[in-house]
């Protein structure tokens, strides 16, 4: 029985899944996942760069280091985690005094136009 499996290299057609480069309008610069505005995140992206492992002897990597590097990892994204954190929390806040303020200027004119009407002044 033969195998139903394509041999990769024979294939004329390119796996889609598989580029790490997302598809992007024309004329727009391809977007990278390590490329964001979020300067806790690009430090994170700096980090798994950079990052080496200790080898073993007989081939692999030193377990403890690879758990002492996730450590650092966990570190990283848990600031970047908390820095985001503090801009949604303000962003909130900031749009609550917008929505405060655009009520409290509505029921001001409702007030004066029910006024008008009324002839009271």
């Amino acid at each position: 029985m033969q195998s139903k499996r394509k041999d990769p290299t024979k294939s004329s057609q390119t796996n889609s899944v598989s580029s790490p480069v997302r598809a992007t309008e024309p004329g727009k610069p391809k977007s990278s996942p390590a490329k964001t505005k979020e300067p806790k995140l690009e430090s994170v992206a700096a980090w798994l760069k950079t990052v080496k492992f200790k080898k073993r002897l007989l081939g692999g990597v030193d377990e403890a280091d690879v758990w002492k590097k996730i450590g650092e990892l966990n570190a990283l994204y848990e600031a970047a985690l908390d820095a985001e954190h503090a801009r949604c929390d303000a962003m909130v806040d900031y749009y609550k005094q917008t929505c405060v303020t655009a009520v409290q200027k509505y029921k001001q004119a409702a007030v004066s136009a029910r006024r008008e009407r009324t002839g009271d002044e």
